[in-house]
Parts: structure tokens; C-alpha cells; sequence
């Protein structure tokens, strides 16, 4: 299912309300000017448009008509992620730059999701007769696994809005205007090799498992030399047919390997010897900018993409992106980062793996004891222990 966002004032209708309602604590706020960033308290400030400017001695009435702010078409996905083929999102960098910074105040959701099972043996008895009548019952052994609990903590009140804007590093390999990753050198653009494109996969692996900066590289951390703006700019100059600009929202913080082995010896030390998984689902983590035309159109269907592979045609859409001078071109540089937050008297502070675990540990060993299955996300009436004073979790 899907749901596609347009300005209200495009429509003679009165709009529709959207079923989907982003996790956020408060409406987004309207885009910034061209050259302005979130405030200090996650809002974009726009000026006043409904009282325009005049100079001296210019009667009103000869005064242009009053300023409409830019709402683009979206679509926001089941799964929370965005795409738009707004023509004005592929033609006007400051526009594009300006949805970009409006879409910031929407977060990204995060959970933890605990399930335990064990294996059982059951037998599975079989009646067949033969030829003389008689009747013989043969047993089958199947495996078959049990639930013994289930349960989601979620994680994303812990993300505050601002994030922190940033573009991949000069020196990793990444999209940058070409259906092939590409580095920077010296300013300019360099084909990465094989070899750095499998280094690049391990080092993306390991780095979100450590959960390090979403701009760091090879241990280093530096954002590239471009900046979001700047590449929205290039994105939009280009008239690549099928051209694409991949925007994230990344989480980082928190070493994941960690936690989920802090959960399973919590369980271990609940007396369960079952098998313990644990996942962290995510959600609302992508923005897709596409150009407005019907094959492109097409291609942001999944359903109609299998069909184009089942008749083996998409097969020469991929020819055309890659080979064509001006067929496709991705660019996936840029993207925004939140990281793991609580408010304190002092403002949000970032709160560690093991803070956060204090608080949790005895509500997640008293579920795996509790044997809950429910898709209700936990609570806590603890609190977190700082040395300025109490933060309720």
C-alpha cells in the first residue's frame, strides 16, 4: 500500500488525510530559506510571506501577489520510506535541497524485536492397509519449533531531531552522478576499482554493526568535501533520462553486536536455553528523487519491475541506464544521521549502550521469565542514572 502526498492547492478537492503518520512529537516544520539549517530546536524558520516587502511610497495595491511556499508530490511507502517525481525536485537544486531539510524533522523508527524457540519432536502416525486388508501404522519424526516468547522495545524516542547532515568521504567509493561508484581526487571524480568496491562493502558491514559516524572511513572520520547542497545541484543539472538521488537517514551510536549478545545472556540468565533472536528493524530510512516520466514512473513499482524481468525486458533498461550517454545516473552521497539520545535538565544528551541497558536489563529478563508474546512494545518505569539528576527512560 501506498500513499501519495500533493499540495492541497493543486486540487479543487478538499485533500485527503493521510492514514501514515511519521513518529513525530510535533507537525514538520515548513522548509528553510535558501542558505538556512534546522535551529537549535529541530525547527526550520521561514519567514513571513503574507506580508511582503514594498519600497518607499508604492501604494499595495501594486504590490506583487503574496508568496506561496513549494509543496512537491511524495509518496511515503508502507514501509515508511519516500519517494517523489516532483519536476521541480529534478530541476531546482534549492528546491530539492529545501524538501531534503524539511523531510529532517520526520525521524526514522528503530526497535528491537526479542523472539525465543526451541525445537521439539513430534511424531506423525501414518495408517495404510494392504492387499489382504491388514492395517499397518508407521510414526514419522518431524521437527517442529516453538515460540516460547516474543517482544519489540522501541528505540525511537531516543532519536531528537536535528540530525546531523553530512555527505560520504572523498575517499570512499559512492554514486556520484554514474550507474558505477566513483571517488574524489583532487575535486575531481575517479571510477573506484573492484577491489575498493569490496573493501568499501566489509568497511559499510562493519561500520554499521559498530555503529560508527555514517561519514567515517577506514577508522577515520571526515565528512566529503561537498556538501548535500552542492550535490543537489549537480543532480539537477544532469538530463539523464533515468537519473537518481538516493537520500538516507542513518542511525549510528550503538554497537548492535553488543546488545544482542547482552540480550541473550540476559535470557541465559533467566534460565532459558532456548534460541534467542534478536533483530533491530528499521524503518523510514530512505528518500528517493526520480524524474518525472512514465518509465521512470513505472520503474518505482515493484510489481511492474517483476513483470518487466519475467518478459525479459528490463534486462535493456539496465542496458540503456549503464551504457547510454545519457540513460541513467545514481546518486547516493548524501544523506542525514541521529544517533542515540535522552533529555536531561541540561537539554538531550546521548545516552550509551550501557546506560541504556542498566535501565532495561530487569524488564527484559522478567519477559523472557514471563514468557510474554505480544506485539505491544515494552515499558519501563525506570530510570536513567546521570550525575546531574534522574531522566526517566
Amino acid at each position: 500500500m501506498v500513499l501519495i502526498i500533493e499540495d492541497p492547492a493543486s486540487k479543487n478537492a478538499p485533500p485527503l488525510e493521510s492514514p501514515f503518520q511519521p513518529y513525530s512529537d510535533e507537525d514538520p516544520a515548513p522548509p528553510p530559506e535558501y542558505d538556512a539549517g534546522p535551529s537549535h530546536d529541530g525547527h526550520i524558520e521561514l519567514g513571513d510571506s503574507t506580508a511582503p516587502l514594498l519600497p518607499a511610497n508604492v501604494d499595495a495595491a501594486e504590490a506583487p501577489p503574496q508568496f506561496s511556499v513549494f509543496r512537491p508530490r511524495f509518496v511515503v511507502m508502507a514501509s515508511g520510506n519516500t519517494y517523489s517525481h516532483d519536476p521541480h525536485l529534478n530541476e531546482d537544486g534549492e528546491a530539492l535541497y529545501r524538501f531534503l531539510l524539511s523531510q529532517s524533522s520526520v525521524r526514522p523508527t528503530m526497535e528491537i524485536r526479542v523472539v525465543g524457540t526451541h525445537s521439539t519432536t513430534v511424531y506423525v502416525e501414518t495408517v495404510r492397509h494392504d492387499a489382504n486388508g491388514h492395517e499397518h501404522v508407521s510414526r514419522t519424526p518431524r521437527s517442529d519449533t516453538v515460540t516460547d516468547f516474543s517482544f519489540r522495545i522501541d528505540l525511537t524516542k531516543l532519536f531528537q531531531a536535528p540530525p546531523e547532515f553530512y555527505t560520504s568521504p572523498d575517499e570512499e567509493p559512492a554514486f556520484r552522478g554514474e550507474m558505477y561508484r566513483e571517488t574524489m581526487v583532487g575535486g575531481k571524480k575517479k571510477a573506484a576499482s573492484m577491489g575498493g568496491l569490496y573493501e568499501r562493502m566489509a568497511w559499510r558491514a562493519e561500520r554499521k554493526r559498530r555503529g560508527q559516524e555514517p561519514w567515517s572511513w577506514k577508522g577515520m572520520s571526515g565528512k566529503g568535501s561537498r556538501t548535500v547542497r552542492e550535490w543537489a545541484d549537480e543532480f539537477c543539472a544532469s538530463k539523464k533520462v533515468l537519473k537518481e538521488f538516493e537520500y538516507k537517514k542513518q542511525i549510528y551510536g550503538w554497537d548492535l553486536r553488543e546488545l544482542e549478545r547482552l540480550i541473550q545472556r540476559t535470557a541465559q540468565n533467566a534460565f532459558y536455553h532456548g534460541m534467542v533472536q534478536v533483530t533491530f528493524p528499521q524503518s523510514g530510512t530512505h528518500i528517493w528523487i526520480r524524474p518525472d516520466s512514465h518509465l521512470s514512473r513505472m520503474l518505482s513499482i515493484t510489481a511492474i519491475k517483476i513483470v518487466l524481468w519475467l518478459l525479459l525486458i528490463y534486462p535493456f533498461i539496465l542496458l540503456y541506464k549503464w551504457y547510454w550517454p545519457t540513460g541513467g545516473g545514481k546518486w547516493s552521497v548524501a544523506g542525514e544521521a541521529w544517533t542515540y539520545t535522552v533529555p536531561t535538565p541540561q537539554g538531550y544528551r546521548p545516552v550509551s549502550l550501557q546506560q541504556w541497558f542498566g535501565v532495561w536489563e530487569r524488564r527484559i529478563r522478567n519477559a523472557v521469565e514471563e514468557r510474554v508474546k505480544s506485539d505491544e512494545v515494552l515499558q519501563t518505569v525506570e530510570d536513567f542514572r546521570f550525575p546531574d539528576g534522574l531522566v526517566t527512560a
